[in-house]
């Protein structure tokens, strides 16, 4: 039995530690993301608020609440935006931008994806490939 898991793992060795590489990064990005202060998009409260002159202004259970958008310029015309923050502290809620989010995950969710290429072509696409050497070199 051993020895026939090692012929199927025979030469997949740099691909399983690629992939080993690749979801570590993975795993480093999304503990970093829940540390992050901007988790909150993702696990709080998000609703809309009007945006005037980089300052964002939403209500709470009627209490008002203005957050600053660093990113926005001071000029820009007042329009909607979205503001996530947790019940419990609104006053630290976060502007969210329109591809902040496909971002986010895109970043976190692409090493595992890089690390499940690499799995299949290392233990499927590159074994058939060693096979298919050895028979024509046999014949």
């Amino acid at each position: 039995m051993m020895q026939r898991i090692r012929a199927s793992l025979d030469g997949s060795g740099p691909y399983l530690l690629g992939a080993l590489a690749f979801s570590l990064l993975g795993a480093l990005l999304l503990i970093a993301q829940l540390e992050s202060p901007d988790f909150v998009i993702w696990g709080g409260h998000c609703m809309p608020a009007i945006e005037q002159g980089g300052l964002a202004y939403f209500r709470v259970n009627g209490q008002p609440f203005t957050i600053d958008d660093v990113t926005a310029p001071a000029d820009a015309p007042t329009h909607t935006v979205s503001v996530c923050y947790y019940a419990s502290q609104p006053e630290q809620g976060v502007v969210v931008h329109p591809g902040e989010r496909l971002f986010e995950a895109g970043l976190i969710g692409l090493p595992f994806l890089v690390a499940v290429v690499i799995l299949i072509v290392g233990l499927v696409i590159e074994p058939l490939r060693i096979r298919k050497r050895r028979e024509e070199f046999r014949l």
